[in-house]
């Protein structure tokens, strides 16, 4: 390509080996790290020990080990305590407004999250060594001791600790914020209305204490053992697509931060277009659609062997462009040399290697993005309220084996094959969309109380706790 100096490619080589995915056998073999297993056996016990232990070739190398011998620790209890703290945001948010704007205050704290994202793309760039790239992503966060006294508490959790004079106090703030006043009637009839409330909770608390064993109710009823068994597959699938389409970003052609940068933006569309959808068009259609375009585009990214592009139509345009330039700088040489005509052959040069192929992975993010938003509302509708947060943390539990394989993929693409990520991001896409096939659909339907109104989601006529209702007056 024209314009592009040696200088060039060892600032690119630089950007790779700082702040960008490495390959894991690569780095393995770099540092000659050798991974021994001995066994060793007692007699008198009559079993043997497997110890797995690296080995240092050098006084360097084990200097190296001891100096960063508390490295992972503290990497896992940083990861430990951040997203700990993401439902308590979550659900901080969605208490503070009222029921009719929790779904669209629940999208915007999403979409924040994509905002940091591509804020850290952006950082990223400019501070390349991690060390200093790690101490400016976190040392703003400090800022956040100051919500102690920025933030008010939950009013409901304040309720729920018989806590009524601080919650009258936090509501007499917001009603004053409003331009409001919270008076005494209402004050009351609120507190009344915990107490009905906390009675309630207690006499549900007793029955669960005596109802059966959750993995026993299950087992029981097949259409709840059924869902149990395929939920977490798609979300192993999603967490999987997810996080590996954002790690291999930084591989695709052209600059890697600004790949990254675009992945991690293109998800808040994602998460707005789900946001107008699911209650349209209905659960079931949206996720479908979404897996199984997203799958569409990652196998046809696998037919772009180096992020060029190969369909007929692009090839015939960037050859004839390209021999036109040839043939006029044959015939005037002062004007192959000319800065529109580089201008001009290095858009050409990036629209082959580079436009198709992350328009495709766009799309694909695209769509795993609506996945994202709509699996955490579908998944929460097929269980009933009795037991909907046990159920709904198995999933997103078993969800999580997928989050912990997607940094796996760059060094399968590095060993194996260019093409397997996206391989196994469609594969695992087009099989979720046929199991959410399986599944009813639950717009537009009354959440489940019990097994039984769970049960009977998705079947024609009344919801199944309306029937339910019903049945149990006509006794």
């Amino acid at each position: 390509m024209l314009g592009v100096t040696l200088k060039d490619r060892k600032r690119a080589a630089d950007i790779r080996s700082t702040t960008k995915v490495e390959d894991v056998p690569k780095k393995m073999r770099r540092l000659k790290w050798r991974w021994t297993g001995h066994m060793t056996s007692e007699s008198r016990m009559k079993w043997s020990k497997i110890k797995i232990e690296w080995q240092p070739r050098n006084g360097k190398e084990k200097e190296d080990r001891d100096r960063t011998a508390g490295l992972n620790p503290t990497c896992q209890w940083s990861v430990y305590t951040q997203h700990n703290h993401i439902p308590d945001e979550h659900f901080a948010v969605t208490e503070m407004v009222g029921p009719r704007y929790r779904v669209l205050a629940g999208a915007t704290l999403t979409s924040f999250f994509s905002v940091g994202q591509v804020l850290l793309g952006a950082i990223a760039r400019a501070v390349r060594p991690w060390r200093t790239l790690t101490l400016v992503l976190y040392a703003p966060q400090l800022v956040t001791v100051a919500y102690f006294w920025l933030m008010t508490e939950s009013v409901r959790w304040l309720l729920s600790k018989r806590r009524y004079a601080d919650a009258a106090e936090v509501l007499r703030a917001a009603a004053a914020a409003n331009g409001k006043r919270l008076s005494e009637r209402a004050a009351a009839a609120l507190r009344a209305s915990a107490e009905r409330e906390r009675l309630e909770a207690e006499r549900k608390a007793a029955e669960r204490a005596q109802a059966p064993w959750l993995p026993m109710l299950v087992l029981r009823s097949r259409p709840m053992l059924f869902r149990v068994l395929v939920s977490p597959i798609w979300w192993i699938s999603t967490t999987f697509i997810y996080y590996g389409m954002s790690i291999n970003s930084v591989n695709l052609s052209g600059d890697g931060y600004f790949n990254y940068m675009a992945v991690t933006a293109i998800e808040i569309p994602g998460f707005c277009t789900a946001y107008f959808l699911l209650d349209r068009a209905g659960r079931r259609p949206v996720l479908c659609a979404a897996f199984w375009l997203c799958a569409a585009c990652q196998f046809g990214y696998v037919f772009l062997p180096g992020a060029t592009v190969q369909t007929p139509a692009s090839l015939g345009y960037c050859f004839s462009t390209r021999q036109c330039i040839r043939k006029l700088g044959a015939w005037n040489e002062d004007f192959l040399n000319s800065t529109s005509v580089k201008l001009i052959d290095n858009l050409v040069y990036i629209f082959e290697q580079w436009a198709v192929s992350l328009t495709l992975y766009l799309v694909g993010k695209y769509c795993i993005a609506i996945v994202v938003a709509a699996v955490y509302v579908f998944t929460a509708e097929l269980y009933p309220t009795q037991h909907r947060h046990s159920l709904f943390a198995f999933s997103s539990m078993i969800g999580r084996i997928g989050s912990i394989t997607a940094p796996m993929t760059p060094a399968l693409a590095q060993t194996v094959w260019e093409g397997l990520p996206s391989t196994l991001f469609g594969s695992c896409a087009l099989l979720s969309g046929f199991l959410i096939l399986l599944m009813p659909e639950t717009r537009g339907v009354s959440l489940p109380d019990t097994m039984h109104d769970a049960e009977r989601v998705g079947q024609a006529g009344p919801s199944a706790k309306d029937d339910a209702a019903h049945s149990k007056s006509s006794q």
